[in-house]
């Protein structure tokens, strides 16, 4: 199994490993030298640097180390426009840097992560996302009440394994959004259960200490609202440890719940996940996604995202 990327937001990152060799311009003249990283301060291996003078329109090129340090050495007097790039983040330009014979210019750089955009390609020329039928479908669900009248499922001692998470539903019942072409995109449990998660080295287990005092997370919690384009619907009809029927005893708590999360990811986060999951209906082959918003018993503001086509500010990173 391919070992993904990780990071838990606010609570580690994870540092690419391949590290390249460290390419030096060398010859007299001036020099620029300084040291690339991320937002955070980590160092950002083979990012490359590119400058160009303005009057003698030479170029240099070189990647950064190990360290994320680069030089270029033996740079004829000019002003030069220096440009950064590194995969996963936005281009960094400066076009004023001045070097003079014998000059030494330092720099500090740090590169924003990219966006992730999802496109989305609808079948009619011209229709935007917004005007799709499928679309306006997924953003009106949850809000009929027979849009949770449909399949629930009573779970004991239900495991969802989800990438770097293990998800436990001791006791209650899941009740699942009406498909839409043929696919459920979201539930709600209601009821016992908890989320356990390792991250996978010893600097992340640090940092997710620094904000819960212990190394690893570990969390009950009384409800989770999905959102998902992967098997989820199908990994719980087919487990021994659910039964499945229809309609169910708590829908209407389940549609109130489904409810608030949409004003929370639409109204605070600004997050439009129907058009997230409209990409992946046009797209059936993707593995598709998964989110749970968690209501803890001691952090009861929990989201864990499972995204393999990036999640946005941190791509290509797949977990948060």
């Amino acid at each position: 199994m391919i070992h993904k990327k990780y990071i838990i937001s606010i609570f580690f990152i994870f540092l690419a490993l391949a590290i390249p060799p460290f390419r030096t311009t060398y010859g007299t003249g001036g020099r620029i030298e300084g040291k690339v990283m991320d937002a955070k301060g980590a160092a950002i291996i083979a990012a490359t640097i590119a400058a160009r003078g303005e009057v003698s329109k030479n170029s240099f090129t070189t990647e950064t180390d190990s360290n994320g340090r680069f030089k270029l050495e033996g740079l004829p007097p000019d002003i030069y426009t220096v440009v950064v790039t590194a995969k996963g983040f936005a281009e960094y330009r400066n076009a004023s840097v001045k070097v003079t014979e014998s000059d030494v210019v330092s720099l500090e750089i740090r590169l924003e992560v990219a966006p992730v955009e999802a496109n989305v390609t609808v079948e009619t020329p011209g229709t935007r996302a917004n005007s799709d039928p499928i679309y306006q479908l997924l953003r009106r669900q949850g809000k009929a009440p027979q849009d949770f009248g449909g399949a629930y499922a009573a779970v004991s001692e239900l495991k969802l394994q989800k990438e770097g998470a293990l998800f436990v539903l001791h006791s209650g019942e899941i009740y699942f959004l009406n498909a839409v072409e043929g696919r459920v995109t979201g539930a709600v449990f209601i009821g016992d259960g908890e989320v356990s998660l390792v991250p996978p080295t010893e600097v992340e287990k640090a940092s997710l200490k620094i904000f819960t005092d212990e190394p690893s997370l570990n969390e009950k919690f009384t409800s989770l609202v999905l959102r998902f384009t992967d098997k989820t619907f199908e990994e719980v009809a087919s487990s021994p440890a659910t039964k499945m029927g229809t309609g169910g005893p708590q829908s209407a708590r389940a549609r109130d719940l489904y409810g608030d999360n949409q004003q929370l990811l639409r109204k605070r986060l600004r997050d439009n996940r129907e058009l997230r999951t409209l990409a992946d209906i046009y797209a059936p082959a993707r593995p598709g996604f998964f989110n749970a918003f968690i209501d803890g018993r001691r952090y009861n503001k929990l989201i864990y995202i499972f995204d393999p086509m990036g999640i946005p500010e941190v791509a290509p990173e797949e977990i948060a």
